[in-house]
């Protein structure tokens, strides 16, 4: 009797908290994915950037921002964070934690909008998306832009439906996470005023006054760094690695939302028929709903890539992939709509399983990437300890010295600039300041050395090879010195030069 009485309470207890239990499964699955291999896989140099310009004084911060692209939010949160640990599964923790706090306000907008089923699909979507998973272990500001623009929606969505009194929290909230998003990145600025398109549906005189209090005191508490902001400008025009955007841009772009790449080509076509179906099979439904809401949402979901994708043809192209990372929430939480609706029939199960495939298929290419831009820089700072202090060692770029001096920071040590006004040249050199490492202008200074170390990546080298060039460096070296050396870690080649000719 005891046990049948126990095995009832349990029954009982499930039965009472199964969507409690499921979102928590949910997001026990989301947090599983995101630690996998954080202390392990690779950085890239944006993450060495951020850890080197993070390290400094926030006066620091302040002077390598400026001269960068980026407002200093994300460097000032990561600063204080890696006050407790500064080991890459640690400082990983944050992005991780905002990422997941960002996947409760997905949670909480979709149930808000639709029913819970849909709030829990969306979430489930979100949490093994392989780009939301990307963003989460990256050491760059998107997780944290990302939660400030869904905070945003969701404190405007708490504005519209809570009673009067409750309107000023939600005021309040709004301008928060506004500025969360204005201090994250330059661009956040699309995705907050896309919202303004509820005007075109719902012209109503009160939700015009709080639009205008909510944008009035983000844009008035933005100034101090909006004043920064034409120098940026500036920067960008001048020297950046973009370029105009055309078709090919806009499928790697929802392949890249959606998928991750690189991946097989094989692969590659069946993840982009099966995301080119969900959008169809979406924008059919939603004609046929015809309902205000879902349109409004689908508004929202275009209004940054077309704003974009416009912009990049009137000034410096700036369509790139992780600017368009709030129009995938606004796509999972359309979507769930549709998968809701139609769980009941093989097209919604089918699509929803097709869906869930692209994302757990491409979690693989995924965690074991370890090629430009993530090459092996671990392994590269061990192998160089075979060379002595005394030992002088190059690096041909920014791209491998920052990556390779995260895991050991070596005296002797430099890196060449880049090339003036060329669209790699986008390390200024008030950052490399404030970073601590200030790049050498050319090889001269080295050529009197009796030894020396030259890291170049392979990719590198094959491109002056397909244009039938030698790479300079390595030319002014190999006539300089009569041994030389060589050998490979990963796709990094590094070269040993002694006794000169």
């Amino acid at each position: 009797m005891v046990g049948k009485e126990s095995s009832h309470r349990y029954y009982q207890f499930l039965k009472n908290n199964n969507q409690i239990i499921s979102v928590f499964l949910i997001f026990i699955i989301g947090l599983i994915l995101r630690i996998l291999f954080i202390g392990s896989r690779e950085i890239a140099y944006d993450d060495a950037f951020s850890f080197f310009l993070a390290r400094g004084s926030l006066q620091d911060i302040i002077t390598g921002t400026a001269a960068d692209t980026m407002p200093p939010l994300y460097y000032f949160l990561l600063h204080f964070w890696m006050k407790i640990s500064e080991n890459l599964w640690f400082l990983r923790l944050l992005n991780i934690s905002l990422n997941l706090i960002t996947a409760a306000l997905v949670f909480s907008i979709s149930k808000e909008l639709f029913t819970s089923s849909s709030a829990m699909i969306a979430t489930f979507l979100f949490l093994i998306s392989p780009f939301q998973i990307y963003h989460s272990q990256e050491l760059r500001m998107y997780a944290l832009l990302l939660l400030g623009q869904v905070g945003y929606f969701y404190s405007f969505l708490k504005i519209f439906r809570s009673p009067e009194k409750n309107r000023i929290f939600w005021i309040v909230a709004g301008v928060f996470f506004g500025l969360v998003a204005m201090y994250s990145h330059n661009l956040g600025v699309i995705g907050l005023i896309s919202v303004n398109v509820i005007l075109l549906y719902k012209r109503d005189k009160e939700i015009f006054k709080n639009l205008f209090l909510v944008q009035f005191f983000i844009l008035l508490l933005s100034i101090p760094w909006l004043l920064y902001l034409p120098q940026q400008i500036e920067k960008v025009q001048m020297a950046f690695w973009t370029q105009t955007p055309g078709i090919i841009d806009v499928i790697q772009s929802l392949l890249t939302l959606f998928a991750f790449l690189p991946m097989s080509t094989l692969f590659m076509g069946v993840a982009l028929v099966i995301i080119v179906q969900s959008f169809v099979l979406l924008s059919v439904f939603i004609i046929k709903n015809k309902s205000r809401k879902y349109i409004i949402i689908a508004l929202l979901l275009v209004f940054p890539p077309t704003i974009l994708f416009i912009l990049s043809y009137i000034v410096k192209p700036i369509f790139v992939p992780r600017i368009f990372i709030l129009s995938s929430v606004w796509f999972f939480i359309l979507f769930s709509g549709f998968i809701e609706k139609n769980i009941r029939n093989y097209s919604g199960k089918i699509t929803f399983g097709l869906f869930i495939f692209v994302s757990l298929f491409s979690l693989p290419f995924y965690y074991q990437f370890n090629t430009f831009p993530r090459s092996s820089f671990r392994e590269l700072a061990n192998s160089l300890e075979i060379f002595g202090p005394e030992v002088t060692i190059i690096h041909d770029n920014k791209l491998s010295f920052f990556p390779t001096m995260f895991y050991k920071e070596r005296d002797n040590t430099s890196y060449l600039q880049d090339p003036a006004g060329s669209p790699n040249d986008t390390l200024a050199s008030d950052s490399q300041l404030a970073m601590g490492y200030v790049a050498s202008e050319n090889m001269d200074q080295y050529l009197e050395l009796d030894r020396l170390v030259f890291i170049v990546f392979q990719k590198t080298m094959d491109e002056y090879f397909q244009n039938n060039l030698d790479h300079p460096v390595v030319k002014v070296l190999r006539n300089k010195y009569k041994e030389i050396e060589e050998f490979y870690v990963g796709d990094i080649v590094v070269y040993k030069f002694e006794e000169k000719r």
